[in-house]
């Protein structure tokens, strides 16, 4: 009472007109003025719990206001998020984010090997077997890539295959072993090599194939196995894909031989690919090891053994020159018929090849058989005539050849009809000069009469006389021509019996007999 003027409401509170007091202004309001006639609303985002406050407070992150004058926020619900301080609403999780809670202020984003596709998701979802994410807050996954698998859900990184298998295929969950004669070598490969020649694999997941080793090889590719040399060949380097023949003078006889064997001194070996070596002969020696060939005894030296390395020295008052297969003999033998020695030094003959003979003893060669002639045996004393219908032009053959005699048989008649017409042609001849022969022969006989007579009156005294030379009888017309005659067909036939064979067809080689 008895006041001149009123007081101003204090801050949080207001007053009426005529009001006695200030009244505080309630939860959900405030007032930071003095001297008000009301209170201000919380705006959205805040909120004022308490009466009688000059000042509102901003929601917290995580919780949010949408509605003024309230005393409290809300919580950001699953799925959603309120980011900062004073916020009127909640934000829903963005794709590739999740909020498992209340009162979140931020998303989580997904986690490598996981995906969220959609907006407010409470949860983040596992990449399946097959497909991987290594990307965080993604909203999907990717199928693997070939040569590579992921084997269970929530994979981040694909895996890539690991040496000795293998994936050919997108969005595998895992890889497959190669097969036994493959391999795959480096990792995430995308599909199986067969192994190369040279190189195998017994069992299936190599990363490489196998070397052969030294005496075996591999020919084919994508095999299993190796496979050993056979007799007669040899390998010294891993990883062949054939064999090496043993070169002469060498040889193999086990399987799987890495080095050839050089024969040793007293044998030898003139063709590759041998399994053994030759022991030298008798009368022949092989000094070297490795040796290609074998030696002849030299003059005044020999052997009588079989393998050796050297030879030995004729013993004093002995010689070498022939042949002699018997130790302690006063001499040689010659070589007989069918046989030849060749070399000094010798322990036994050499036997005539077919196609030569040696008809004499103690030769050094044989003989070739003549044309139209053969041998068809070794160590033969004689050659053999071709049976007819048969013929050889050429030497040293142990066969003839059967001909076609068709050809000869009309030649040989063409020959026949030529004879006869010759004989008739001189007949005739014969009978048209007989008259004048014998006139010409009277007139001579005459003439030569009267040159007698003559002679007689002038003969010389009887121990002047000169003796008569026997002259040499001269052959008539008629004794020459048919000789000549003669002669022609004689010829004419041998030309159509032989003459002519060289160039008839041959039927078919006649075996020897």
């Amino acid at each position: 009472e008895g006041q001149t003027s009123c007081l101003d409401g204090g801050r949080g509170n207001y007053s009426t007109a005529g009001s006695a007091s200030q009244i505080p202004c309630a939860p959900g309001t405030y007032q930071p003025g003095t001297g008000q006639p009301s209170c201000l609303d919380a705006d959205p985002g805040n909120y004022v719990s308490e009466p009688q406050q000059f000042d509102q407070t901003k929601c917290s992150p995580g919780a949010y206001q949408p509605v003024a004058g309230q005393t409290s926020c809300f919580s950001a619900s699953e799925g959603h998020y309120a980011p900062g301080f004073g916020s009127p609403n909640q934000l829903a999780c963005e794709p590739g984010t999740y909020s498992p809670s209340t009162g979140s202020d931020s998303c989580h984003p997904a986690d490598p090997g996981y995906y969220v596709t959609g907006s407010g998701a409470i949860e983040q979802v596992a990449c399946p077997a097959g497909s991987h994410q290594p990307t965080p807050a993604s909203t999907g996954c990717s199928p693997t890539d070939q040569g590579h698998y992921a084997p269970q859900p929530g994979t981040g990184f694909q895996i890539p295959c690991p040496a000795g298998n293998y994936q050919p295929d997108l969005g595998s969950e895992g890889c497959l072993e190669v097969e036994p004669g493959h391999y795959a070598s480096g990792p995430a490969a995308t599909s199986q090599t067969e192994c190369d020649a040279g190189t195998y694999a017994p069992e299936g997941g190599l990363g490489q194939c196998l070397l052969a080793e030294p005496g075996h090889h591999v020919s084919a590719t994508g095999s299993l196995t190796q496979t050993a040399c056979q007799p007669g060949y040899h390998q010294p380097d891993p990883g062949a894909s054939s064999c090496l023949e043993t070169t002469i003078g060498h040889y193999t006889d086990e399987s799987g031989t890495v080095e050839q064997i050089p024969c040793s001194p007293g044998t030898y070996q003139s063709t590759i690919g041998a399994t053994s070596c030759l022991e030298a002969d008798y009368g022949y020696h092989v000094p070297n090891s490795g040796s290609a060939g074998q030696e002849p005894c030299l003059i005044g030296t020999y052997q009588s053994s079989t393998g050796q390395s050297e030879c030995i020295d004729a013993a004093p008052g002995h010689f070498v020159d022939t042949y002699q297969e018997m130790d302690g003999q006063a001499d040689c033998k010659v070589a007989e018929p069918g046989h030849y020695v060749s070399i000094t030094g010798a322990v036994f003959p050499m036997a005539c090849n077919p196609g030569t003979y040696q008809d004499e003893v103690g030769k050094m060669s044989c003989k070739e058989a003549d044309i139209d002639h053969f041998v068809a045996e070794s160590a033969a004393a004689d050659q053999t005539k071709c049976e007819e219908g048969s013929a050889q032009p050429d030497r040293g053959q142990a066969n003839c050849i059967e001909i076609d005699t068709s050809p000869v048989l009309a030649m040989g008649a063409a020959a026949a009809v030529a004879v006869v017409v010759l004989i008739l042609v001189y007949t005739q001849s014969q009978k048209k000069e007989a008259p004048q022969s014998r006139k010409k022969i009277d007139t001579d006989l005459g003439h030569l009469g009267d040159q007698k007579r003559k002679l007689r009156k002038k003969r010389p005294p009887e121990g002047k006389r000169r003796k008569r030379r026997k002259r040499p009888r001269r052959a008539s017309a008629g004794s020459v021509l048919p000789a000549r005659i003669d002669g022609l067909a004689h010829l004419i036939c041998q030309r159509g019996s032989a003459g002519f064979r060289e160039g008839l067809p041959a039927r078919q080689s006649r075996p020897a007999q």
